[in-house]
């Protein structure tokens, strides 16, 4: 695990981007700040999951850009699906915290792409 700032000059196969940052002043801080949003979505080899507040990051024009394009393809969602190293065939959806605690009880647990089924 590491910050955007850390990870400059570094890739992974998956990448898990949390940008969870609500406010009732809407207002997103660091995250509009472009370099950080390049280094950020640029990083990733195979796989990469954003987890945040897309109605509240669209009040940055570049986020906006960013989300409008996920929306087009299809790859925005409520929720992800999640399965074991054991039994790679059964998936669970899982959309907020009480969910993972719920079933996600295998410490093997790992996130998959419902697009890769």
């Amino acid at each position: 695990m590491s910050t955007v700032d850390n990870f400059q000059g570094e890739e992974n196969d998956i990448i898990i981007l949390s940008l969870v940052r609500s406010n009732k002043q809407n207002n997103i801080g660091f995250l509009k700040s472009a370099n950080r949003v390049c280094v950020a979505l640029s990083r990733a080899r195979n796989a990469f999951y954003i987890i945040g507040n897309a109605s509240m990051l669209t009040q940055s024009e570049l986020w906006a850009d960013v989300i409008t394009k996920l929306q087009a393809n299809n790859n925005i969602g409520p929720a992800l699906n999640l399965c074991c190293r054991k039994h790679p065939k059964t998936f669970t959806t899982v959309s907020d915290g009480f969910d993972i605690r719920e079933k996600a009880t295998d410490a093997e647990s790992r996130l998959i792409s419902s697009l890769a089924s």
